[in-house]
């Protein structure tokens, strides 16, 4: 069960981005929201406001590689202490079915709220989180790259 809970909140975080549709990343995430890249400064995305400007600048992102696909393989599952559930996946960032980055790992941690589960924490690279605010490349051999 805990392996689909993670697909479906994640198939919707992925649909909300190629689509655009804010309604769906919303839906997705759980505020305040942690995103943590394995090494430098931790972001908190707080309220609305934040959320809707991460999603604008993630869209911008996704649109200008034309990413039409994520693939998150869950790598393990932990349930944590205080009800939260950790994912450890590997990560797989597709442009019409291929691959415009080398995979990466990244760890997602979901909590189950009144509308059901969300993502609350994601660990990442730091060239992935740059990436995703518009701080990163993709180099032509399939690594992040800092601009």
């Amino acid at each position: 069960m805990t392996a689909e809970i993670f697909a479906d909140t994640g198939e919707r975080l992925t649909q909300a981005l190629v689509t655009g549709e804010f309604e769906l990343y919303r839906q997705a995430m759980d505020l305040p929201i942690e995103i943590i890249p394995r090494t430098g400064k931790p972001r908190v995305l707080q309220d609305i406001d934040d959320l809707t400007e991460d999603f604008g600048i993630y869209r911008q992102t996704i649109t200008l590689w034309k990413v039409t696909d994520i693939y998150r393989k869950p790598l393990s599952i932990r349930h944590l202490a205080d009800g939260l559930l950790e994912v450890t996946c590997e990560m797989h960032i597709m442009a019409d079915g291929t691959r415009i980055v080398d995979p990466f790992t990244s760890i997602m941690t979901l909590r189950h709220t009144e509308e059901g589960w969300k993502f609350c924490r994601i660990h990442s690279s730091l060239g992935h989180i740059n990436w995703t605010f518009g701080q990163a490349d993709i180099s032509d051999s399939g690594s992040f790259t800092h601009r």
